[in-house]
C-alpha cells in the first residue's frame, strides 16, 4: 500500500516516439508497467531455464534410480550368498553389475556368486578383473588364491599369495596362509 501510494505521488510524464507511434504516460503508470514487464520476463526466463534443464534433471533422476536399484541388488546378492542360494546370488550379482557397472564391489559379488555356483572359470575371470584394478587388486589375488587352493594347484596359489603380499604386506591373513601353504 505504501509503495502504491508512493508511486501515485511521483510527478512527471514519459513520452516516446518510434515508427510513427507515440506513447505517453504518467510516471507512476510507466514504473508499474516496467515492473510488470520485468516480472513477466523473469518468469518466462525461469520457465525456459526449467525446460532446458529438464533433460539433465531426468538423466540425474535415472542415474540415481539405477544406483538405488544396484545397491538393492548388491544387498540381495550378499544375503543370497550368505544363505547359500546360488540362483538368487548369481541373478542379483549380474543385476548389480548391469546397474552399477564393473566396480570392485560388484565384481567381487559376481565372483563369489560364481564360486558358490561351482563355476570356477567364471569366478576366475571376475577375480582376474579385480586383480587388474589398482584399487581392488588384493581382493582379486585373494580370490584367485582361494580358487587355486581349491584345485590344489599349490604353485599357482603361491604366485597369487606373493602378488597379494606385494600389495598389502602386513595383512594378517597372508601370514597364516603362507604358513599353511608352506606346510602343504
Amino acid at each position: 500500500i505504501g509503495g502504491a501510494w508512493g508511486l501515485s505521488h511521483i510527478a512527471g510524464r514519459i513520452e516516446g516516439e518510434g515508427g510513427g507511434l507515440t506513447v505517453q504516460s504518467d510516471m507512476a503508470t510507466a514504473l508499474v508497467a516496467t515492473i510488470v514487464v520485468l516480472v513477466v520476463l523473469l518468469a518466462v526466463l525461469r520457465l525456459i531455464g526449467s525446460v532446458l534443464r529438464l533433460p539433465f534433471a531426468a538423466s540425474r533422476w535415472r542415474a540415481a534410480r539405477r544406483a538405488e536399484d544396484g545397491e538393492r541388488a548388491s544387498t540381495r546378492c550378499l544375503v543370497a550368498i550368505a544363505a547359500g542360494d546360488v540362483q538368487a546370488a548369481r541373478r542379483e550379482a549380474h543385476r548389480a553389475v548391469q546397474l552399477l557397472g564393473e566396480t570392485p564391489a560388484t565384481l567381487n559379488l559376481a565372483a563369489e556368486a560364481a564360486r558358490l555356483a561351482g563355476l570356477d572359470d567364471e569366478a576366475e575371470r571376475y577375480f582376474q578383473s579385480l586383480a587388474r584394478r589398482h584399487d581392488a587388486a588384493f581382493l582379486g589375488y585373494r580370490g584367485l588364491y582361494r580358487l587355486a587352493t581349491a584345485r590344489r594347484d599349490w604353485a599357482e596359489a603361491s604366485q597369487h599369495l606373493s602378488a597379494a603380499e606385494r600389495i598389502s604386506p602386513r595383512a594378517g591373513w597372508l601370514r597364516s596362509e603362507r604358513a599353511t601353504l608352506a606346510a602343504r
